[in-house]
């Protein structure tokens, strides 16, 4: 019984797939080394979660008033995308916040990984607690796409329902990120960036009671004679357009400026990330097709690790080749494992243009 002699094709694929993997294992946390693939400036990707939730905020509001669809002072930030054309702007740009958003709070969780398991070895439930804190990320990346897709026009219910996990999971995580940065060490952030963060949490807390006491108990608006609340203004195309002179503008304009506050305050936390991943980089995803597709010999079970296959004449002097730890050998036809058999070990395929 003898193995599968391999065309020109398959030896290519089989050299590029072992020498990707040797710089990968080698080099995958030296700098200094330029790899294939690696993504360098990572810190990219919380300024642009921050640049497109900015971009919606503002654009959105201005192409409102520019159509007389909101008032210049003051309106909530959904308002900006409740009506077209400012809802097709501020939806696009909301949806790639989101998405940003997502892919933030999952590097800042390998960020963790990498700091605390890779590089320092630490034990305890630090795993679990930052995998927990990326799920809230994630309630956030879903609450703020709700508010990007359902308009407060459409369907409110729905709407609100996005704006409350967004806002609420937000300063959840603000804080949740901060007190794991004070009760684990040795730490990974900054003390300058930590006391930044402080006092944004500080100011995304204040915001959020503040608009929940405005927006829901009107407690700045002046009662009348008999103690009862004034009859509020009807909105117009679905949207509360207060007035100067009505008795709910100080309570409206309270609601919106801290909602605004609020919601710029969440995005400037989550661009304070940006400082920390200036000093990481990552690799981009490695992808290997299954030995079943149509146009892929089937050479080996294994496709995502570093094989090598050697023929029968090949195999008797595989004293002249040294394998990686961690590859796997095929000869006639059978799969060794080098961490399983000790000969193996001395085995390393240096390169492929031996093997026939």
């Amino acid at each position: 019984m003898t193995a599968k002699k391999l065309d020109a094709d398959e030896r290519r694929y089989m050299r590029g797939n072992l020498r990707h993997q040797e710089d990968i294992n080698e080099n995958a946390y030296d700098p200094r080394i330029r790899l294939t693939m690696v993504f360098k400036h990572v810190w990219i990707i919380p300024t642009l979660a921050t640049l497109f939730a900015f971009l919606a905020f503002f654009i959105g509001y201005g192409v409102g008033i520019a159509a007389d669809h909101l008032e210049a002072w003051f309106s909530f930030i959904s308002d900006g995308g409740a009506l077209p054309p400012e809802s097709c702007i501020f939806g696009e740009f909301l949806n790639l916040s989101a998405m940003f958003v997502a892919i933030t709070v999952y590097v800042r969780h390998l960020q963790i990984v990498v700091f605390y398991d890779k590089i320092h070895h630490v034990a305890g439930r630090w795993r679990l607690y930052s995998t927990l804190m990326m799920c809230l990320g994630y309630v956030i990346a879903f609450g703020t796409s709700l508010v990007a897709n359902v308009q407060e026009t459409s369907i409110p219910v729905l709407h609100a329902i996005g704006a409350m996990l967004a806002f609420f999971c937000g300063v959840l995580y603000i804080w949740a990120q901060l007190i794991f940065t004070f009760t684990t060490r040795p730490t990974l952030t900054h003390n300058r960036i930590t006391c930044v963060r402080v006092l944004l949490a500080l100011i995304a807390t204040v915001g959020l009671i503040l608009y929940m006491v405005a927006q829901f108990g009107s407690p700045f608006v002046p009662r009348e004679e008999n103690g009862q609340l004034p009859t509020k203004p009807p909105k117009i195309d679905g949207i509360m357009r207060i007035p100067s002179d009505s008795p709910y503008f100080k309570n409206h304009l309270i609601a919106t400026l801290a909602e605004w506050i609020l919601g710029v305050t969440l995005y400037l936390f989550v661009l304070s990330f940006a400082l920390e991943l200036r000093f990481t980089f990552a690799h981009a995803p490695k992808i290997a097709l299954k030995p079943a597709h149509k146009n892929m010999s089937k050479v080996c079970p294994i496709m995502n690790i570093p094989t090598v296959v050697v023929t029968s004449s090949d195999s008797s002097s595989t004293d002249n080749y040294r394998l990686n730890q961690g590859t796997f050998l095929l000869v006639f036809n059978e799969v060794f494992n080098v961490h399983s058999d000790p000969h193996i070990l001395r085995v390393k395929i240096a390169n492929l243009e031996s093997v026939h």
